[in-house]
């Protein structure tokens, strides 16, 4: 694959496909295309040294985190409220089986501050879609 090829110059690539990955493991996508964004993710994570998926999302998790926010609050307001809740919960239970297994997650405060901001975009998204 791709990832293999570029090994740990695919953390260049980061900014680009991990959260489309994210959303391509939403339920509301085909079995295939759940399955195929899964095997590109355990590829990606295996390319750059990461222990699993998991770490890798933890140490991307304010990248993502900004991002969905980001989409929340264009103007164009066209983004789909069901990708931002899947990758909340994807990230959510990252940082929950990070936690059980002992590995370090940074700053739960901070990460706490950035869900926060996400919800609040959320809300507002939502009250903006409804007054339109």
């Amino acid at each position: 694959t791709i990832c293999q090829l570029l090994g740990s110059r695919t953390n260049s690539l980061l900014p680009t496909i991990l959260l489309p990955l994210l959303e391509k493991t939403a339920s509301h996508n085909h079995y295939h295309v759940q399955q195929t964004a899964i095997e590109t993710l355990d590829c990606v994570t295996e390319a750059i040294g990461e222990q699993s998926i998991a770490s890798l999302l933890s140490q991307n998790f304010d990248y993502i985190v900004d991002s969905l926010s980001l989409r929340l609050r264009s103007p164009k307001g066209t983004y789909q409220w069901s990708n931002i809740t899947t990758v909340l919960s994807i990230l959510l239970q990252c940082t929950k089986e990070l936690s059980a297994a002992n590995e370090c997650v940074p700053d739960c405060r901070s990460r706490t501050v950035l869900i926060l901001d996400l919800v609040d975009a959320l809300i507002n998204s939502f009250d903006k879609g409804l007054s339109e």
